[in-house]
């Protein structure tokens, strides 16, 4: 029998977590759940694909949830979070403007400085 992790010792097995050894085949990318009499691979989060052989992440810009970036901005996807959370970071169009990360938005900055 094939679980997350296990080892089998003569008539028992001792589920042992996940990350402390990985008898499975998921995605490094993905959780394994044990399922008797087998198991479950499945992407995290916000990451798609089969949990075995995919998981990648999906374009953020074009996810209405992960695109928080003003208009007057282009969006730029992240391939991990950034110290705020955020999937995705963005970039002003206009000359003189700067992306504030904290504010999520584009401000004006003074360029005599």
């Amino acid at each position: 029998m094939k679980t997350c992790s296990s080892i089998e010792l003569v008539e028992w097995h001792y589920d042992i977590t996940t990350t402390a050894l990985r008898h499975d085949n998921c995605h490094k990318l993905a959780n394994c759940t044990n399922e008797q009499p087998l198991f479950s691979c499945k992407c995290n989060e916000p990451h798609t694909g089969d949990g075995r052989n995919v998981c990648e992440l999906p374009e953020m810009c074009t996810t209405n949830n992960d695109n928080d970036c003003p208009k007057d901005a282009d969006c730029h996807g992240l391939k991990e979070k950034d110290a705020s959370g955020n999937w995705v970071t963005c970039s002003c169009k206009t000359k003189g403007f700067e992306f504030n990360n904290k504010t999520r938005q584009c401000e004006d900055i003074n360029e005599c400085e």
